[in-house]
């Protein structure tokens, strides 16, 4: 609830971080799809990371539109996937061949 609070506070360039701030056991669906809605808006005029949109997908456990994004993220050699193998955002895709495969092309083990 204070992400939520703090993330319609702020300007629209730190966007990102409140994402960063949340975490799986604080998050529920309509902090997530508010970040969705958000998001499909601020890519109509600019620039949003797939690595961001997939994200926000694999939090909503989307699966498939978050595969979708993160090929198009590993395509454009997007900067947000630095943390793929690590970061615990990625956890819900973790046991999908999918996951394994995107690792391994790009040099990951899994």
């Amino acid at each position: 609830a204070a992400a939520w609070e703090k993330s319609l506070s702020l300007e629209a360039g730190t966007a990102r971080e409140v994402v960063i701030l949340s975490d799986a056991a604080t998050s529920a669906e309509p902090y997530w799809r508010w970040w969705l809605d958000y998001f499909r808006k601020k890519e109509r005029r600019e620039f949003v990371s797939p690595a961001t949109m997939a994200e926000v997908y694999a939090q909503l456990d989307e699966k498939d539109q978050a595969f979708a994004q993160l090929e198009k993220a590993f395509q454009q050699r997007d900067g947000g996937l630095w943390s793929l193998k690590v970061d615990p955002v990625w956890d819900p895709l973790r046991d999908d061949p999918r996951f394994t495969d995107l690792l391994v092309r790009m040099n990951l083990t899994p």
